[in-house]
């Protein structure tokens, strides 16, 4: 099975190898929404060097708990309710995460009026 790997691999990649990704990060690395609105995060690689790297691989997007947000699709984040939770990214082995402080939703309001000559104007 390894050496069908590495036959795969180097039918995939004709050309020089992709750049080692080291570190991952998950950006904003700490954002406040409001319930009910949803939040974009993005993922920055960096190789050995400290270099960044320009083709990231898709990440695996992750959040936690499931009652307070949820993923959509790669990045998006839709906050359910008031709370806290993690959002992180894997790709291959390296996680990085993120912190999401969710807001209640402020109160509706509704401002009355009265109309001169109506019954409530005084």
């Amino acid at each position: 099975m390894r050496i069908l790997y590495m036959v795969i691999t180097t039918l995939v990649l004709p050309g020089p190898a992709m750049a080692q990704i080291v570190k991952l990060e998950v950006v904003p690395a700490k954002t406040t929404a409001i319930a009910g609105q949803d939040v974009r995060f993005t993922i920055r690689a960096t190789d050995s060097s400290g270099s960044a790297v320009a083709s990231i691989p898709k990440a695996l997007w992750l959040v936690g708990p499931g009652d307070v947000a949820v993923v959509v699709e790669d990045g998006l984040i839709r906050t359910l309710r008031q709370g806290s939770a993690r959002v992180l990214a894997r790709v291959g082995g390296i996680v990085a995460s993120a912190e999401l402080v969710i807001e209640p939703k402020p109160p509706a309001t509704i401002e009355l009026v009265a109309e001169p000559g109506s019954a409530a104007w005084p």
